[in-house]
């Protein structure tokens, strides 16, 4: 795709999200202000430089911010994607304006990636679709080297040696695919290149919606807070009837705690006439015996 003289091409296979280093042959200068890289994508003709005289050509490129050009001006890609599928060539320049020295290095950089039909959540009773794709450099380099993706899963193996490289299962999920393990991968010449696993991720500890236990969960709260202020309520009215319910004698009265009290702690359950009022701090009883005593004094 290039018109300068080239040696042999390096075939170089990945998988998605992987970073992936090319190194750069007959390097001139050692700060690469002679190092430029184009970048060709699959089936084009046209090329673009990506890194001219050592730096990287942001406005030429959107995925600048994923080039690196290491010190010994290898080109690094991040996180690689299926767009950076394509052909790439390192050149050498004595000068900014002069002629190319030496050979270029070239490069034929294959992506493999696993997907599916849908891209949300997945529920059981649903079918989907999974899909494993390997996008290939240059579909004119089909069958040339050997290349196959074998695609397992759901107890089934398939084979694709032939461009495209695509193959799919399509399945009606069940509970038992929770975290079920498809397997993608891509040989060439008998070798394996790259492998790439997809997880069943189903919603639900059965495969069920989340929404489902969200809401229960919700309930049971809503139903738990419901009874706390019912009895906050009801304290509160204990509490309120209780000085004008003690028309017993002051002497009846009586105190029982709730719990073993301890010094400023605990809860006193006052006892008059046979009936019990509840509310009181432990440690209160005095003033409170003090206000019954004076309320029976001014009722005499």
């Amino acid at each position: 795709m290039f018109s300068g003289k080239c040696e042999d091409p390096h075939i170089v296979y990945s998988k998605e999200i992987d970073d992936v280093t090319m190194p750069c042959e007959n390097v001139v200068a050692e700060d690469c202000s002679s190092t430029t890289w184009l970048y060709s994508s699959p089936g084009s003709q046209d090329a673009i430089e990506e890194v001219t005289h050592g730096s990287i050509r942001s406005e030429n490129t959107n995925r600048a911010d994923r080039l690196k050009l290491e010190p010994d001006c290898s080109l690094k890609i991040i996180n690689v994607t299926s767009q950076d599928a394509g052909e790439y060539t390192c050149r050498q320049f004595l000068t900014t304006h002069g002629q190319q020295d030496g050979e270029d290095t070239v490069f034929y950089l294959s992506i493999l990636t696993v997907s599916s039909s849908i891209a949300s959540e997945m529920k059981a009773n649903t079918t989907v679709t999974f899909y494993c794709h390997l996008t290939i450099h240059d579909h004119r380099q089909n069958g040339q080297d050997g290349t196959k993706i074998v695609w397992t899963g759901f107890n089934q193996r398939r084979v694709k040696d032939v461009y495209p490289y695509i193959i799919s299962f399509t399945r009606t999920l069940t509970k038992e695919d929770k975290n079920r393990k498809l397997q993608c991968k891509v040989e060439s010449k008998g070798e394996l290149k790259a492998t790439l696993d997809y997880i069943i991720n189903l919603q639900g500890q059965d495969g069920s919606h989340p929404v489902g236990l969200i809401g229960a969960v919700v309930g049971a709260v809503a139903v738990a807070l419901c009874a706390f202020l019912v009895f906050l309520w009801r304290r509160k009215k204990a509490t309120a009837m209780a000085p004008s319910s003690l028309a017993a004698p002051l002497k009846s009265t009586q105190w029982r705690a709730t719990h073993r009290p301890r010094p400023g702690r605990g809860v006193a359950v006052l006892v008059r006439g046979g009936q019990e009022y509840v509310g009181w701090p432990w440690d209160k009883r005095p003033e409170i015996l003090k206000a019954l005593q004076k309320a029976d004094r001014e009722k005499c």
